[in-house]
């Protein structure tokens, strides 16, 4: 099921002119354009998952922060009772690295060879999220009023200037977001 990160209820209370037709298409809207900007789940959840073994002494989970590991398998060599994994940034290491990541055991090189159960995300919807949905809920109600979104407008012999290629998620949410999204680590 698709993460939730605000609702309609929650975006009223921020934006008293939600409209009433097609609010509920609005809100799943609007949640889904913030999920994909994102590229990630950002809530609490179960997950397993397999990896392709990258023959390096770190493995990057692909949700974080990790709240817990239950399970780590190998193809070829079973469960794996040493591992170490820094929750932060979902960095999994194999066996013991001493402290230090030179001396981690690489992950054996292979395809989808790596199993990882675990339980990672955050507990509640950060406020910024929330607002960015509420954001993103507005511009996609003012992309359907008119034939694009609006980037100028004057009074006098009344005109406006539409924008071309624009994002679902407004600039303003998007720098809201840019912590929780998902991209390169380093």
């Amino acid at each position: 099921m698709a993460e939730i990160y605000a609702t309609a209820d929650q975006i009223l209370a921020s934006w008293p002119g939600l409209p009433t037709a097609g609010r509920d298409d609005l809100v799943e809207d609007a949640n889904a354009a913030v999920r994909d900007w994102l590229r990630r789940d950002i809530l609490l959840a179960d997950r397993v998952e397999r990896y392709t073994g990258p023959g390096l002494p770190e493995l990057f989970l692909r949700a974080r922060p990790v709240v817990s590991i239950d399970r780590v398998s190998i193809d070829d060599w079973g469960d794996q009772a040493s591992w170490t994994v820094d929750p932060a940034v979902g960095v999994l290491y194999l066996g013991g690295r001493r402290g230090d990541p030179r001396f981690a055991t690489r992950w054996p090189r292979g395809v989808q060879n790596v199993e990882v159960a675990y339980s990672a995300g955050l507990a509640a919807v950060p406020p910024p999220v929330r607002r960015a949905v509420v954001l993103t809920a507005q511009r996609l109600y003012e992309a359907g009023e008119k034939t694009g979104y609006m980037t100028s407008e004057s009074i006098g012999d009344y005109s406006y200037t539409l924008a071309d290629g624009l994002h679902a998620v407004p600039d303003v949410a998007q720098g809201l977001l840019v912590r929780y999204q998902e991209g390169p680590l380093f």
